[in-house]
């Protein structure tokens, strides 16, 4: 899926734009990051969360997110988000 984010007005509302790159079958499920993957993967978790934090107001909890916090380590083999 590739997706943008457009801000119509300096203080107005975000809108996303979500463009699959193939069919969607009914039913399937679609996931998207909110960081993309190519600064994703080479951020520490502490600074991955933060942005989460601070640009989409959320703190993670997915597995990699909770393991790196628990942990205060990089762990790779799992993908935030």
């Amino acid at each position: 899926l590739h997706f943008e984010l457009v801000r119509a007005e300096e203080a107005g509302p975000i809108e996303i734009r979500v463009v699959a790159a193939r069919a969607i079958e009914a039913g399937e499920e679609v996931n998207i990051s909110y960081l993309p993957e190519s600064i994703r993967e080479r951020l520490s978790g502490a600074e991955r969360r933060r942005q989460l934090r601070e640009h989409w107001l959320f703190d993670c909890a997915c597995v990699r997110c909770l393991a790196e916090s628990a942990t205060d380590r990089h762990v790779s083999g799992c993908r935030c988000g």
